[in-house]
């Protein structure tokens, strides 16, 4: 499994992930609570982390191609889901 990373700042992170999973649970399968979110797509996975003022959201996928195809779901609809808290998603590769 090949794993990314990034960081999101927000103001009500229990709330920034309500939205985001409120949003994908419309066509695939997410769990959240206050703290914590999983989302399976069709290519992989993403995990969501409260932390005070920010998310972090781990992804994983079977290879480069899922990955990145998981990566562009994300930077198209974080910007649009977040938009009180201005985003700049840069993604990181976990060893």
């Amino acid at each position: 499994m090949l794993q990314s990373e990034t960081v999101l700042q927000a103001s009500n992170p229990a709330s920034a992930i309500a939205r985001l999973c409120k949003h994908f649970s419309h066509k695939v399968p997410a769990e959240w609570d206050e703290h914590r979110a999983r989302i399976q797509f069709p290519t992989g996975d993403c995990e969501m982390t409260a932390a005070e003022e920010s998310i972090h959201v781990l992804c994983r996928a079977a290879d480069d191609a899922a990955l990145a195809s998981l990566q562009q779901v994300l930077d198209r609809h974080i910007p649009k889901l977040l938009w009180r808290d201005e985003q700049s998603v840069v993604w990181s590769a976990v060893p």
